[in-house]
């Protein structure tokens, strides 16, 4: 049996930032005026979707080659924030 990883890194970064985006969208649907609740009453479920890929590759890219020293979920929280400004 092999145990060794065999997921590059940039795809686990990449689905740790895609899970931690999709919990809050998922979290903030049922507040109105948060990107999740407008772009679901707006375009349904799937837009979800796309709206969660494209802050996570938003995410992904500015911070690309970023070597995290326990401050990822501080980054993350600041992105989203300003994320939710800009929608506003």
């Amino acid at each position: 049996m092999n145990t060794k990883n065999t997921t590059p890194d940039d795809l686990t970064a990449y689905l740790e930032t895609y899970f931690e985006i999709s919990a809050y969208l998922m979290a903030t649907i049922e507040t109105p005026g948060k990107i999740a609740h407008d772009t679901h009453e707006a375009q349904g479920r799937g837009a979800l979707y796309e709206v969660a890929k494209a802050l996570t590759e938003k995410f992904e890219k500015q911070n690309a080659g970023k070597l995290w020293d326990g401050d990822f979920f501080e980054e993350i929280d600041k992105f989203i924030n300003q994320a939710e400004a800009e929608h506003r």
